[in-house]
C-alpha cells in the first residue's frame, strides 16, 4: 500500500470512527431513556456520566468501524476533517450566543403564554435524556455531509437559524413556568433535569432553539443519507416531544422551531437551483456567442 492510500485510509477510518462516535451518543440516551420511563429502573448518576459520552459509544464505534471493509474508508471527502473543525466553532457560537442573549433579557420583560395542550400534558422527567440529544444532533451533519455544496448550505443555514432565534428571544422574550424540581436525591431523569434548569435561560423559549437546530441538522443529513436522516427525524421527534414533557416549552415553540428551520432549509434549496439555473443560462449564451 502505498504511503498516500494509507494516509487516506487511516483519516477515513477516522472519520467514520467520529460519525458512528456521534451516532452512538444519540443512541445512548435513548436506550437509557427506554428503560426509566417505560421500564421503571434508575441508574446511578456516576455510571450514566461513563456510559453516554464514553463507555458505550466508543466500544459500539471502535466495533462497527474496525468490522468495515477498507473501502468505507477509502470513500471519505479528503476535507471532512477541515467541516469537523468548523462544527465545533458551530457549536460554540450557537452555544456562546444562546447564553449571552439570555443575559442580555431583562427579566421585567418576559411573557407568559396562555397555557392549552400544555396543561394536559403530565411532567415527566425521564424526558431530560432525550432533551441532551440536541447536542450530538447538531455536530452530526458536520460528519455526514459529503460535498462542499451541502457543507456551505449547513453552516449559512445554521447561522441564519441562530440569528432568527437570538432576535425573536430579544424581541418577544416569552418564559414558561418550570415546575419547581423535588429536593435531592434525584432519580437519574430528574438530576439531568436539574443540571439543565441550572443552566438554561427560562426566558429563550420562542421559537424553540433545540427543536430548529434539531430540525436543520436532520433535513441536511436526509439530504446525505436517508437512513441517517430518518434517524435524525425520528430523534428530532422525540426532542420535541421532551421539550413539553420536561415543561420547557410550548407547544407553539416547538412548532415555531420546526418551522424557522424548514423555511431556511428549503429557501436555500430554491437559492441553490436559482443559482444552478442561471449558470447554465450563461453558459449557453456564450456557447451561442461563439
Amino acid at each position: 500500500m502505498r504511503l498516500d492510500e494509507h494516509i487516506s485510509l487511516r483519516s477515513g477510518r477516522v472519520r467514520r470512527f467520529l460519525l458512528h462516535y456521534i451516532l452512538f451518543v444519540m443512541v445512548g440516551p435513548q436506550l437509557v431513556f427506554a428503560l426509566v420511563q417505560f421500564g421503571g429502573f434508575d441508574f446511578d448518576h456516576g455510571a450514566i456520566k461513563l456510559f453516554i459520552p464514553a463507555l458505550f459509544p466508543l466500544t459500539m464505534s471502535a466495533l462497527f468501524v474496525f468490522s468495515e471493509p477498507p473501502q468505507a474508508a477509502r470513500s471519505e471527502p479528503a476535507a471532512w476533517w477541515r467541516w469537523a473543525l468548523v462544527g465545533a466553532l458551530m457549536f460554540g457560537v450557537w452555544a456562546g450566543s444562546y447564553f449571552l442573549v439570555g443575559t442580555l433579557i431583562d427579566p421585567a420583560r418576559v411573557r407568559f403564554l396562555p397555557s392549552g395542550l400544555e396543561d394536559w400534558v403530565p411532567f415527566r422527567p425521564a424526558f431530560s435524556l432525550v432533551y441532551i440529544l440536541l447536542y450530538p444532533i447538531f455536530l452530526l451533519p458536520f460528519l455526514a455531509v459529503r460535498d462542499r455544496a451541502a457543507f456551505r448550505r449547513l453552516v449559512v443555514g445554521y447561522v441564519l437559524m441562530i440569528a432568527t432565534c437570538s432576535v425573536a428571544f430579544l424581541v418577544f422574550p416569552v418564559a414558561f413556568d418550570r415546575p419547581v424540581l423535588p429536593p435531592p436525591p434525584y432519580d437519574v431523569g430528574t438530576w439531568i433535569l436539574s443540571l439543565v434548569h441550572g443552566s438554561d435561560p427560562a426566558w429563550n423559549c420562542l421559537p424553540s432553539e433545540h427543536c430548529a437546530a434539531a430540525m436543520l441538522a436532520s433535513l441536511t443529513v436526509w439530504e446525505a443519507n436517508k437512513r441517517l436522516g430518518a434517524f435524525g427525524f425520528f430523534t428530532t421527534v422525540l426532542i420535541g416531544l421532551s421539550t413539553i414533557y420536561t415543561k420547557q416549552h410550548y407547544l407553539v415553540d416547538v412548532l415555531a422551531g420546526y418551522g424557522v428551520s424548514l423555511c431556511i432549509f428549503f429557501a436555500l434549496r430554491r437559492a441553490k437551483s436559482v443559482e444552478g439555473a442561471l449558470a447554465r443560462r450563461r453558459s449557453k449564451a456564450r456557447e451561442a456567442s461563439l
